[in-house]
């Protein structure tokens, strides 16, 4: 019998040394996957900073963490890409922060459920309930010259959205304005037609096509705008839209001989922004709030929390990302243009603002980078901050949740042929529909 007792003993004593065994050799590292490219938007000065407070967060936990950097300089982005879905499949990624968001919708299958992160109930309504989550907030500006407006019998509210402008753009038009035809004008042109249209790509049966209707109509459309209201020789218009270096997007009418509009520095979710040593480009202006949010915020990066990872700690991680203590870091870091994609009370008091997002201003109290700026400068600015915020948590998210290079497929595809109608007044249907086959099955052998 002592003999039996001693032989269970030893197997029970094995079994608890090869458990202990197995409960050592269990990998609970988090692999937090990123790209960064070398370019100078800030991007990734943003890219450091949260891989710092991430490390920063998982020392103070003791949550075991490596992050797996590539930047362009070590390999194109589509190398990467391939890297970082490998790793998915194989376990070896936990976490993916993506530059671009358009590579995020390659690995919507490995996509988890953010309901189970606490914080995920804080982030704006309007970005739930899709395969990845943006970490931060961005939205740009445009100012125009009010005096452009007068001179032509123009009006406008001071505070407008992206297409208020451009539907003010084509009232410019109709009252004798003739804008410059070079490459920001020729995208504003595009945006503006596609947008009236709403074209889209629509999948049917796991092919991708267009409504050719709506598409020839909007071809149609932009040809007739080119020919009647700019002056255009077609090799010029080829020559600007190509140089693509009008990085000031200024958009000038050449009846008056000034600028109408021009980008803005300002970044209207993030009222730090217009205390930088920044002026108004114009004495008597009004804002345009671009929430066209696929563009603005087009490099947001943004998070997919691997469904495959067993690990709590990578949980943990994905919330404090967004945390009211992160949020609040990005907000108000000076270097960087993002807001936040979350709204608590925390986030509105950290960030200078009342319940009711209001901006408690403050003489004398906030800081203020731009000493230029005038009470009535400020007392002007903040309704801007009010009114974006109203405008973001409100404008509808689906062009931003789907891939980019729809839109600039179709984008392209408009454009060429709306310059190839511009050239051939002959122009057909059969011409069109040739087109369209040809750019379409080029498509879905991309994208299928």
């Amino acid at each position: 019998m002592k003999k039996y007792v001693i032989i269970i003993i030893v197997i029970l004593m094995v079994l608890l040394l090869l458990s202990c065994s197995q409960q050592d050799d269990k990998d609970e590292t988090v692999r937090i996957w990123m790209y960064r490219y070398k370019d100078n938007h800030g991007d990734n000065e943003l890219k450091n900073l949260i891989e710092s407070r991430i490390l920063y967060y998982a020392e103070e936990n003791n949550i075991e963490t490596e992050v797996i950097v590539y930047t362009d300089d070590e390999m194109t982005e589509e190398d990467y890409m391939l890297k970082r879905n490998l790793a998915l499949e194989h376990g070896d990624a936990d976490i993916i922060i993506g530059d671009m968001r358009s590579g995020m919708h390659q690995i919507e299958k490995y996509a988890d459920d953010y309901t189970k992160l606490s914080n995920y109930d804080n982030v704006f309504d309007n970005f739930k309930g899709h395969h990845f989550v943006p970490l931060t907030s961005r939205m740009t500006t445009i100012i125009l010259d009010k005096q452009v407006l007068e001179a032509y019998g123009i009006e406008s509210d001071k505070y407008i959205t992206i297409n208020e402008y451009y539907e003010i753009k084509q009232k410019l038009k109709a009252a004798g304005a003739r804008f410059k035809y070079d490459a920001e004008e020729h995208i504003q042109l595009l945006y503006y037609y596609i947008n009236k249209n709403n074209l889209k790509m629509i999948n049917e049966n796991g092919q991708f096509t267009i409504n050719r209707q709506a598409s020839m109509k909007t071809i149609q459309e932009i040809a007739e705008d080119i020919t009647e209201n700019y002056k255009f020789d077609i090799y010029t218009i080829n020559k600007e839209i190509e140089r693509n270096i009008n990085y000031d997007r200024i958009i000038y009418d050449e009846i008056l001989g000034r600028p109408f509009s021009q980008i803005g520095q300002y970044q209207p979710l993030k009222f730090l922004s217009f205390t930088y040593d920044i002026t108004p480009p114009f004495e008597d202006y009004a804002v345009v709030i671009e929430n066209d949010l696929e563009n603005t915020m087009l490099r947001v990066p943004c998070m997919i929390i691997n469904k495959n990872s067993s690990k709590e700690s990578t949980y943990k991680i994905a919330d404090y990302l967004l945390s009211d203590k992160f949020q609040s870091s990005v907000y108000n870091n000076n270097t960087l243009t993002y807001s936040t994609i979350t709204d608590t009370p925390n986030v509105r008091r950290d960030t200078g603002y009342n319940d009711d997002r209001s901006y408690k201003y403050e003489p004398g109290k906030t800081k203020i980078y731009n000493e230029m700026l005038t009470g009535k400068d400020i007392k002007e600015l903040i309704p801007v901050v009010q009114e974006s915020y109203e405008i973001f948590k409100n404008t509808d998210t689906e062009k931003f949740f789907t891939p980019s290079e729809y839109r600039i497929a179709i984008r392209a595809f408009i454009g060429n042929e709306a310059l190839k109608m511009v050239e051939d007044p002959g122009y057909s249907e059969e011409d069109f529909n040739r087109s369209a086959d040809e750019y379409l099955t080029r498509f879905n052998v991309l994208y299928n």
